[in-house]
């Protein structure tokens, strides 16, 4: 997609509605206040990739200071650690099954492997 989520999902999606179903309690009898809700949809399949011959594992989960890559069936372009803001942290200038985080600090991260235009996203927690 072309939204702000994660690999370009549209996961803020708000639409506001008046809420018809509640008893609206006036301020006083001439004017009463509507009340307004509103709806966060989540299209929670927007990010994810399911690829059929395509075995890609991380471990260990959490990490510290090595994270392992097992990819298997898969032609791999390019590999990124990325943080929360979908921004670039390691940038690895060969690909390999062993990823140095250890300068990384503590919190959640995404790895995005690349391979014939497609994106393969495994999420880790660094220690």
């Amino acid at each position: 997609g072309s939204g702000n989520g994660l690999n370009g999902s549209d996961y803020g999606k708000i639409h506001w509605s008046p809420d018809l179903k509640t008893p609206q309690t006036p301020a006083n009898e001439r004017h009463p206040i509507p009340l307004w809700y509103y709806i966060l949809k989540y299209d929670s399949t927007a990010s994810i990739n399911t690829f059929s011959n395509t075995n890609i594992s991380i471990y260990p989960n959490p990490v510290k200071n090595e994270l392992f890559l097992k990819l298997e069936n898969i032609h791999v372009d390019k590999v990124e650690i990325v943080d929360l803001l979908g921004k670039p942290v390691i940038i690895p200038t060969h690909i390999a099954e062993v990823v140095d985080v250890s300068q990384l600090n503590k919190g959640i991260y995404f790895v995005k492997i690349y391979s014939n235009d497609k994106i393969h996203t495994r999420k880790f927690i660094k220690q």
